[in-house]
């Protein structure tokens, strides 16, 4: 779903990174935005009626059983669960401002990781419109990061991301693919 322009050069933006020396100043660690855009975390997906019916005829079963086998600390933890899940199931999903710089990947103006301190990235689509990032650190005790962009913006972001960082190539987790399936 195209809900604005696919990128824009900009102006710099007031972002300081709290890692540099010279805080006092204030265009220290800016650079302009070669490539900028705005993206939804996830798809915000419509769940229907039968969506909560089966929710709730779920938990219904559950505490039959948790009734049944007089186990009641089960029976709380199945009405947390339903609770929890029926919150996050009516969230939308953030908008999420990304940069490219010369230097570094800025997400919200606030997370800054340096071109130097990844090890390799990669594209991968899950569908035809969901289209992301997968960069990986030099430090293994980081996760992998997973950036959403436009299916017309990837030939130049991979083109410009391919003089900065090396491209290996990824195959995504069972993890990543149930985390879209579910929209997490």
């Amino acid at each position: 779903m195209y809900t604005g322009p696919i990128m824009t050069s900009s102006p710099n933006h007031p972002a300081h990174s709290p890692h540099h020396e010279d805080r006092d100043d204030p265009t220290a660690g800016q650079s302009d935005p070669v490539f900028s855009w705005n993206i939804k975390a996830n798809a915000d997906k419509e769940h229907g009626n039968l969506f909560y019916f089966l929710i709730l005829a779920a938990m219904t079963l559950l505490l039959i059983f948790s009734i049944w086998e007089s186990d009641f600390l089960f029976g709380i933890f199945i009405i947390l669960a339903t609770g929890t899940i029926l919150y996050l199931s009516t969230r939308r999903a953030p908008t999420i401002h990304f940069e490219l710089t010369e230097h570094e990947l800025v997400i919200e103006n606030e997370t800054r990781h340096d071109y130097n301190h990844l090890a390799y990235f990669d594209v991968y689509s899950f569908s035809p419109d969901d289209v992301e990032l997968f960069f990986v650190f030099k430090k293994r005790a980081r996760a992998m990061l997973r950036v959403p962009i436009w299916r017309g913006d990837k030939d130049p972001i991979v083109a410009f991301l391919q003089t900065k960082v090396p491209q290996h190539p990824i195959e995504p987790s069972l993890l990543d693919i149930l985390s879209k399936i579910v929209g997490i």
